[in-house]
């Protein structure tokens, strides 16, 4: 049943896994009443049919003759596993050391703050949380950041820069317009447009082209507008203009607020002072104005805060990643189906290639799912696409590949069959997967397709601006090469040496990516790295533990038990033929083998995949017992171990956290997690210590962030970034403006002289209705010493 193409090609790898190519016909006694067991593209080939000579109808299967699972290998895989546990351990071990050290030797404004989550509404001063919280601090308060509910007035600001860039993409290039002049502004570009249409005299067909195209680079992240005249661009600018105006009457309120102190004491004094029980806290024990389940340690850095999402409850954020994660397993399920059907009824060929598609689409889907979703900071946004991206590729490539090939097809040595499918998974990682993240077809548009035909300097810079790359997808792929390792390890143990092979090549590979072209990521702080260690890493062992109990237990994959004349529980093999020459069998796949020679020794049906949790001996029925002694052992060992690892993930993994909100409902829980350093904040600035600046990171066409606050009042240095491009001496402040929306519509909070916004005679509809700022406010004072 093994052509020489497909023997020439798993030859070299037989002696490394167990793929076996040995296969006899033996007379089956009562498989023609489980036929469905065989009845499909994969195995029609082993059942077949034929005349008994007395009239009746016999049924012969063709099933492998390798033995069954034994001690000596199975003892080995559970030593590497065991190897495995004890280096993961170690590893984690260093890696919190290694951290706890360089968070030591690096302070940055987290040791330094605190956060307000639910301040009152209408505490918008600065002044008073510095007042407040100087009762706390040795040396004083420093920095101080209010975060405001404004979130609507940002996205129309965003959004008007968006619309203003399209709309010079389609302007003469070098065009100087003034854009708080509308009516002068208006002129020109109607008559820019009318110019346009006027020497337009390209075909038909090639407007069709350029429409193709345009809509074609949408999917990429790319405008050009073609399917949007100029003076509609325009229109909705104005209109976006109005909106904001009427935003800007609105009344903010306070959405977090950001406390720097000028030493690490300070805040771990003010948070001692503030370490209450959540049952103290909900009877309101506290004196203090403020409420103490709103203040936690400030472990998140500067430029990883999502100033726009502060504003949203954490039941709200709480719900809305429950929501994307039930469409995620939704996905799942719906990949499932799809790949079952298609594993069962198409070639091999198409079920690569679907599975391959859902591998590339479904986690576009995720991240534009997850964009929908709140989160405080960078890192915990990574950490929910992580989870989710995780989830479905563990299922989709590991998981679902195992369950939907049928069982009889789990040791054949087909391309087809299970072993060699996940052999061609693994080299695919290894060659087709680093290839890909090399030659990123984006980057290549970017640089010789749109850079050349860019309008001005800035679009020129934004196709150079590098690959994108995602940092939990990169864990990712580390996770489900382990997992992958783990989960078929007892079918081919030469699958620790691709895993190895392939994570030696994605590091380098990544390595070099990272260095020579992928662009800068957005800040975040360790959330993926420890997600990953800690749930992820350990369940992939877990797993492959479990996987590896049951690949024994259900060892030797054919559903047959020998039929034995000492035992009467065998009586379904009385009265079978003992003829094992027979002609003209007919196999499921209407195939007719002229001549059949079956071994004496006959057959009957027992179900091997019935096997329950844990994998022991005791899922045998006394009269299907298809286990050796060796075996028996083998899996008596492997299903206590599954149950001391589950039950250990269950206390030590998943307990742990439940432990400590229990721990938390009655005594408080803030403990220090490093050593003071005896620094001051004002030391480090500009070199490691930035502010909790409001602005936008990593915001798609914008080079750099977009600043949402008036930073006139604080050190440029604790911005944490520069424009190389302005150069600006005598005032710092200014080379940030091109990128503050502060500045980009006129309001009554703005003071500069040349940004100075229309005064209640000439515009009252620009004052504010109430007292309250209308941007996050960030206030610094300096140390006496630092001032001068």
């Amino acid at each position: 049943g093994l052509s020489v193409e497909n023997l020439s090609r798993v030859i070299e790898m037989v002696q490394y896994s167990a793929v076996c190519l040995s296969r006899e016909w033996v007379v089956c006694a009562d498989c023609e009443n489980e036929r469905t067991w065989w009845d499909n593209m994969f195995t029609r080939e082993f059942y077949g049919t034929a005349d008994d000579g007395e009239g009746g109808t016999v049924t012969l299967i063709d099933r492998t003759t390798c033995m069954p699972a034994q001690g000596k290998e199975g003892m080995v895989n559970y030593g590497t596993m065991l190897l495995l546990i004890v280096c993961m351990g170690l590893f984690s071990w260093y890696l919190n050391k290694r951290e706890v050290r360089f968070d030591e030797d690096n302070t940055t404004a987290s040791d330094y703050s605190i956060v307000v989550r639910n301040p009152p509404e209408d505490a918008v001063d600065p002044d008073e949380w510095r007042d407040f919280f100087d009762t706390f601090a040795d040396k004083g308060v420093t920095l101080v950041t209010v975060a405001l509910d404004n979130e609507p007035l940002i996205q129309k600001l965003v959004a008007r820069r968006r619309d203003i860039k399209l709309l010079l993409h389609k302007l003469p290039p070098k065009l100087t317009l003034d854009f708080d002049d509308e009516e002068g502004t208006e002129k020109i570009i109607l008559d820019c447009m009318a110019k346009r249409i006027a020497a337009d005299n390209s075909w038909f067909i090639t407007k069709i082209f350029a429409g193709i195209k345009s809509f074609s680079i949408s999917f990429l992240g790319y405008q050009d507008g073609y399917f949007q005249s100029e003076e509609k661009i325009w229109n909705r600018i104005k209109n976006t203009n109005d909106e904001i105006r009427e935003l800007q009457q609105r009344e903010y309120n306070a959405a977090s607020v950001f406390v720097t102190f000028e030493t690490e004491q300070g805040q771990r004094t003010a948070l001692e002072a503030m370490n209450f029980s959540k049952a103290e806290v909900f009877l309101n024990n506290s004196n203090m104005r403020v409420d103490q389940s709103a203040l936690f340690k400030g472990r998140v850095l500067p430029n990883a805060v999502r100033w726009t999402d502060l504003n949203y409850s954490r039941v709200t954020i709480i719900a809305a990643q429950l929501a994307t994660m039930a469409i995620t397993l939704g996905l799942c399920l719906l990949s499932a189906l799809i790949l079952f059907r298609s594993r069962l009824t198409l070639s091999t060929m198409a079920f690569s290639i679907i599975l391959s598609t859902f591998n590339s689409i479904i986690p576009v889907l995720v991240r534009m799912m997850v964009n929908y979703e709140k989160h405080y900071n960078e890192g915990s946004r990574q950490a929910s696409i992580y989870i989710k991206i995780t989830v479905f590729r563990w299922v989709n490539t590991a998981v679902i590949t195992r369950l939907i090939t049928p069982f009889l097809a789990t040791l054949g040595g087909r391309s087809k069959d299970l072993i060699n499918t996940v052999n061609a998974l693994m080299i695919s990682e290894l060659v087709v997967s680093p290839l890909l993240r090399y030659l990123d077809p984006f980057v290549i548009l970017d640089r010789h397709y749109f850079a050349p035909r860019a309008k001005s300097d800035e679009e020129l810079y934004f196709c150079f601006r590098g690959g994108w790359y995602n940092l939990s997808e990169r864990f990712t792929d580390f996770t489900k090469v382990l997992l992958l390792c783990t989960f078929y390890s007892a079918f081919m143990p030469m699958i620790w040496w691709l895993g190895a092979a392939i994570l030696f090549f994605q590091y380098w590979m990544d390595k070099f990516l990272l260095l020579r072209s992928w662009k800068k990521a957005p800040y975040q702080g360790p959330e993926v790295s420890k997600f990953s260690r800690v749930y992820f890493n350990t369940a992939a062992v877990c797993l492959g533990i479990i996987s590896s109990g049951y690949a024994y237990a259900q060892s030797p994959y054919t559903n047959l038990c020998s039929c034995n004349a000492d035992e009467p529980e065998t009586e379904v093999c009385d009265g079978l033929t003992t003829q094992r020459e027979f002609s003209d069998v007919l196999l499921l796949n209407n195939t007719v083998l002229s001549e059949v020679l079956a071994v004496d020794e006959a057959s009957y049906f027992c179900n091997q995949d019935n096997v329950a949790f844990p994998p022991t001996p005791q899922n045998q029925s006394y009269s299907n017992q298809w286990m050796t002694d060796s075996q028996e052992l083998l899996c008596r060992i492997y299903g206590i171990t599954c149950i001391v690892l589950v039950c250990a993930y269950g206390f030590f993994i998943l307990g742990g956290r439940l432990a400590l909100f229990i721990k938390s409902l009655v005594r408080g829980v803030y403990n220090p997690s490093k050593v003071n350093q005896h620094k001051d904040f004002s030391d480090g600035i500009g070199s490691e210590n930035f502010g909790y600046v409001p602005q936008l990171s990593d915001m798609f066409g914008f080079h750099f962030p977009l600043i949402i606050s008036n930073i006139d009042e604080i050190d440029v240095d604790l911005m944490g970034w520069k424009d190389p491009n302005k150069h600006s001496q005598s005032d710092k402040h200014q080379n940030y403006d091109d990128h503050n929306l502060y500045f980009d519509v006129k309001h009554n909070d703005l003071h500069r002289e040349r940004n100075m916004a229309p005064s209640e005679e000439t515009d009252s509809s620009m004052k504010s209705k109430g007292s309250r700022p209308i941007f996050s406010v960030i206030k610094h004072y300096p140390p006496e010493w630092a001032k001068r």
